[in-house]
């Protein structure tokens, strides 16, 4: 059910049933002054200007000639033909991958003995012994004319390996990091993903604007391209093998939804979209032809991409185009003759210039984070967050507590006893610190001896992390 006036106040019900009287479960969603995508809920695509989906219904009017409409969408997942892919099924590097290792003994392999994200092969990186090695596997593809390319693959890995390093910047040559950078010369590169931690073993997928990020790195889309998958710590031991795993490699165009809505020549809309989760995706305003005439620029604190004040030359039917990679949550906000307020402009110098309609549509308010404090009063200790504009209590978990009994020695993974106050308190009577309590000194400086040594802990929402251990005085 989509665009439905209320003509009268008061209370609405929704009644469910079925012909048969057949018994079951339903999910149901309301959204007041709002519409959502109708491809999302087994409706017709959107995806071009021909099949658009209007949204003229949703506009509300905000006074004197300023109106507006908001619809919620998500980008669908692309199965259009891809630019390119590698997939490994063949069991071998095609001529298109490169590998480098700075461990002789350490492996990059085509095999199935690790399962795959499709198919029975997957590339896998193996480490050697003690000894962290740094493997890459570079991948170079002809990507001329494709300004809209979005690199999706599946990752995987396991071990007890020495930490994850994420990528610090932009680099040249090799860097000690794991994840995935980008080049159009060989020699410069720019990370656009950092592994997360964990090591569990499944298969998952992970989707990233090339594009987008080659743009923001100055780098020529050409026919020499290089995608680098790339990890560092690996190793082999008694503990077990480690392995880094990537398949199902695919290149492709961003998806597209498109919504039509009017404009009367003279009319001045800005067009707008927010994010509601990690995607990314951009904005396109189209004419009756199809023809872009503005693009969403990224320019403001509460908005993802934005075209502002947009005066039409014309009357006719316009189209919002947002494009993004698959899945990606957002919503599209879109006023006519209504200015949309842009953050910051808090200050009298930061205004915000509305003279193109004189109506405004925003928000006052403050942005709240996210707010954490430690219960002591609970057995064992709590670390609990708190809902900042109300001090209620919405996530609560049990502290990180690693331990040692030894005065002598430093923390290492094989010791017992607590040293939880040592990482909770600037004071503390910890004997490792030596540190009393009422003493009035600032606990003493402590530094790593030992950065391959970790401990596993969980955290608020019983992911697991890793804390670094070995520690001494300094």
């Amino acid at each position: 059910i989509q665009g439905v006036a209320v003509v009268v106040a008061g209370e609405y019900a929704l009644r469910f049933g079925s012909a048969n009287n057949a018994g079951g479960a339903c999910r149901v969603e309301v959204l007041l002054n709002a519409g959502v995508e109708a491809e999302e809920y087994l409706g017709a695509n959107n995806d071009a200007v021909a099949s658009a989906e209007n949204i003229d219904p949703y506009f509300l009017d905000l006074g004197g000639d300023g109106q507006r409409a908001a619809v919620l969408g998500v980008v669908d997942h692309n199965t259009s033909e891809p630019i390119t892919s590698a997939d490994f099924e063949t069991g071998q590097l095609s001529p298109q991958w490169e590998t480098y290792r700075d461990e002789v003994n350490a492996d990059i392999d085509v095999t199935d003995i690790q399962g795959a994200a499709e198919g029975d092969y997957a590339l896998i990186m193996w480490g050697y012994r003690w000894n962290p090695a740094l493997l890459e596997a570079t991948w170079t593809v002809d990507l001329t004319g494709q300004d809209d390319a979005v690199l999706e693959f599946a990752y995987a890995d396991i071990g007890q390996r020495m930490g994850y390093n994420a990528f610090q910047g932009d680099f040249t040559g090799h860097v000690q990091a794991d994840g995935v950078a980008i080049s159009d010369d060989g020699v410069n590169w720019h990370p656009i993903w950092s592994i997360p931690a964990g090591t569990d073993g499944l298969w998952r997928t992970q989707r990233l604007d090339l594009a987008g990020e080659a743009a923001r790195a100055g780098m020529t889309l050409g026919d020499d391209f290089k995608i680098k998958f790339q990890v560092y710590g690996l190793s082999r031991s008694y503990l077990g093998n480690e392995w880094q795993g990537w398949d199902a490699i695919t290149i492709r165009h961003r998806q597209a939804d498109t919504y039509a809505f009017t404009l009367q020549a003279g009319d001045v809309a800005t067009v707008a979209t927010r994010r509601r989760d990690e995607g990314f995706s951009y904005l396109a305003l189209l004419d009756e032809s199809g023809q872009v005439v503005a693009t969403g620029t990224h320019q403001a604190h509460n908005m993802h991409a934005a075209i502002l004040d947009f005066v039409a030359p014309a009357d006719g039917t316009y189209h919002a185009q947002v494009t993004g990679g698959a899945e990606a949550q957002y919503m599209l906000l879109v006023t006519r003759n209504a200015s949309l307020s842009m953050e910051p402009h808090d200050a009298f110098d930061d205004a915000q210039d509305i003279t193109p309609t004189g109506v405004a549509l925003g928000v006052i308010g403050f942005d709240l984070g996210r707010l954490y404090a430690s219960d002591w009063s609970t057995d064992p200790p709590e670390i609990v967050e708190l809902d900042p504009a109300t001090g209620e209590v919405v996530n609560s978990g049990t502290l990180a507590d690693i331990h040692t009994d030894s005065t002598d020695r430093v923390v290492t993974p094989d010791v017992t006893g607590s040293f939880r106050e040592l990482v909770l308190f600037v004071q503390d009577t910890n004997p490792r610190t030596e540190v009393g309590a009422g003493t009035g000194r600032a606990s003493v400086l402590m530094k790593l001896l030992q950065p391959h040594r970790r401990v596993v802990a969980t955290d608020i929402n019983g992911e697991v992390c890793e804390i670094i251990a070995g520690f001494a005085r300094a």
